[in-house]
């Protein structure tokens, strides 16, 4: 039954089961009756406030839940139209950097045959025969000089301002 060790202030024989043949119903009526005898009525106002808290915590639940659907379906929107752009995108690069290699390849053709065509011979004789033109003499040749000596000069005022005095012994003294 109860062990009381002492303390006043728990009443411990409430959680006990006075009469365990009496709590345990046999027969179906019994079922029913003590199913009836938990029932609590609550009031109409209560009760109406609980069905409007119910409705809103639904509502919430409801628009909450189409919230995040909505987010997710924009989040998804967004990726799905970035992988486009993405794949749009790479077949412009692979486009032009085909382009790039073909016109690479026109032009090394060309240069190869212009090559081809031209001799250094045929060019100085071209030079010569058509433009009138004739090579250099040593007499034509005109040497200069870049590296004789650059001298800088740095101007100094002879009576600087006393401020500038100042400014210069501090300095020596921080350094």
């Amino acid at each position: 039954m109860a062990r009381h060790h002492g303390s006043a202030a728990y009443d411990f024989s409430r959680f006990e089961v006075q009469n365990e043949a009496a709590a345990i119903p046999q027969t179906p009526d019994e079922i029913g009756r003590a199913e009836k005898d938990n029932v609590i009525a609550m009031p109409a106002e209560q009760t109406k406030k609980y069905a409007k808290s119910r409705k809103r915590a639904r509502l919430l639940r409801v628009t909450s839940v189409c919230g995040g659907l909505g987010v997710m379906f924009i989040i998804s929107s967004i990726l799905i139209f970035n992988q486009v752009r993405l794949t749009e995108l790479t077949e412009q690069i692979n486009t032009q950097s085909s382009a790039l290699r073909e016109s690479q390849s026109l032009y090394t053709q060309l240069q190869a045959r212009s090559m081809s065509e031209f001799t250094l011979a045929d060019i100085e004789e071209y030079a010569t025969t058509r433009l009138n033109m004739q090579q250099t003499a040593h007499n034509q040749y005109n040497f200069i000089e870049l590296s004789s000596g650059d001298k800088a000069e740095v101007v100094q005022n002879a009576s600087p301002n006393w401020f500038v005095s100042v400014w210069n012994a501090i300095v020596n003294l921080l350094s």
